[in-house]
C-alpha cells in the first residue's frame, strides 16, 4: 500500500496545528516555573518544571519550621504535602483534581486520618522524600 503523499503532509501538518496549543502550554510552563526560586517573607519557595503541564513547589517555612511540596498537574490530581515539624513525614495531605467529575477534594490529616488511609501516607511520605532529595541540589545552589 503506498502513502498519499498530499495525504501524509496535511496529516503531519494538522497533527502539529493541533499539537501546538499544548507544546506552548507546556513551553509557558517550564519557562514561568523551571528552576525557579524567591522569597516571600518569612517563606523561601523553590519551583521545578515535571512533565507535560505540570510542576512541583517546595516552601519552606522559616517561621514555622514547616515544609510543603505541593505537586500541580493538570491531567491527574494534584497534591500538597505539608511536614509541619520537620520530621520527613507528611501531616497534612490535600488531593484534588483538576478534571473530572465527582468529589473534588481530600483533606487528611496524619494524627486524625491515618488510620483510615494508610497508603495514602505512605505514598505521600515516600513522594515528599522524593521530592526533597530531587530539589537539594538545586536548592544548594541557590540558598536564599
Amino acid at each position: 500500500m503506498r502513502l498519499n503523499s498530499a495525504f501524509l503532509k496535511g496529516s503531519i501538518a494538522g497533527l502539529a496545528l493541533a499539537a501546538s496549543p499544548f507544546a506552548v502550554a507546556n513551553l509557558l510552563t517550564f519557562y514561568e516555573v523551571h528552576n525557579v526560586s524567591y522569597r516571600e517573607g518569612s517563606e523561601r519557595v523553590y519551583e521545578k518544571a515535571d512533565l507535560f503541564l505540570a510542576h512541583t513547589d517546595i516552601t519552606f517555612d522559616d517561621s514555622k519550621g514547616s515544609v510543603e511540596v505541593f505537586r500541580y498537574s493538570v491531567f491527574s490530581p494534584s497534591k500538597a504535602y505539608t511536614d509541619k515539624n520537620n520530621d520527613g513525614k507528611v501531616d497534612t495531605l490535600f488531593i484534588f483534581p483538576h478534571l473530572g467529575r465527582g468529589a473534588h477534594e481530600t483533606y487528611l490529616q496524619r494524627d486524625k486520618d491515618y488510620d483510615g488511609h494508610p497508603s495514602e501516607f505512605q505514598n505521600a511520605d515516600i513522594d515528599f522524600r522524593i521530592q526533597i532529595k530531587r530539589f537539594k541540589p538545586f536548592i544548594d545552589r541557590h540558598r536564599l
